[in-house]
């Protein structure tokens, strides 16, 4: 009765955690800027430079695209992920490392990129704020 019991709670479990919904996952590198268009509509400007081209939204979000394929993202950072704090928590199980921002506008703070690799992400923050501007997914 017991091991029926256990059967019945496994089969339970797998058939019910099978029917999750899971996130749609954008692999950058593998989609088109018309899947992009579909999604968020026409930019609200682009800008081309050779094959490259780089899509903005009115919302701050843009795209990279190369040979009409997106090969990144970057966006603001949303209230909950504007301190630094935040994503070294987040990340505290990954390895990541942090480099000085050498490409970015004149600021009275300096710039850093705490960077992920196995998740794909990188943020833009400054020293000593902590205060995060940009998250940048590939």
């Amino acid at each position: 009765m017991l091991k029926v019991f256990i059967l019945y709670l496994t089969i339970l479990i797998v058939v019910t955690s099978c029917g999750e919904n899971t996130p749609d996952v954008k692999v950058y590198g593998k989609i088109t800027e018309n899947e992009i268009r579909a999604e968020n509509g026409e930019p609200s400007s682009i800008v081309t430079e050779g094959d490259k081209s780089y899509l903005t939204y009115s919302d701050g979000s843009s795209y990279v695209s190369v040979a009409k394929i997106i090969e990144s993202k970057s966006r603001n950072a949303t209230e909950e992920e504007r301190e630094i704090q935040y994503w070294r928590q987040k990340w505290r199980d990954s390895k990541i490392r942090e480099e000085e921002h050498k490409g970015g506008k004149a600021h009275t703070e300096q710039e850093f990129m705490l960077i992920n690799l196995e998740r794909g992400i990188s943020v833009l923050f400054s020293k000593p704020s902590g205060q995060v501007q940009r998250v940048y997914e590939y």
